[in-house]
């Protein structure tokens, strides 16, 4: 959650639930990523990239176990 004051209702949804229950797609992931591609340069990009490079070093960490792949034939 990126924004200097998130929404209590968003954090507290996602804190009330256990992680194992949360899923993440990598669509989403790429939407994300394609959407800071879009932005020009500026700091709100870099902290974005930032931001990014935690958060997906972060997942791969704790939940690459879990990971699965997605193939075409699948979508």
């Amino acid at each position: 959650m990126i924004r200097a004051f998130p929404n209590e209702q968003v954090t507290g949804w996602v804190e009330s639930r256990d992680e194992k229950i949360l899923f993440l797609s990598v669509l989403t992931l790429g939407e994300i990523y394609k959407g800071i591609s879009k932005l020009s340069e500026s700091k709100k990009k870099s902290d974005i990239r930032l931001w990014k490079t935690i958060c997906t070093g972060d997942l791969k960490k704790e939940y690459w176990r879990l990971a699965v792949e997605v193939t075409l034939d699948e979508l």
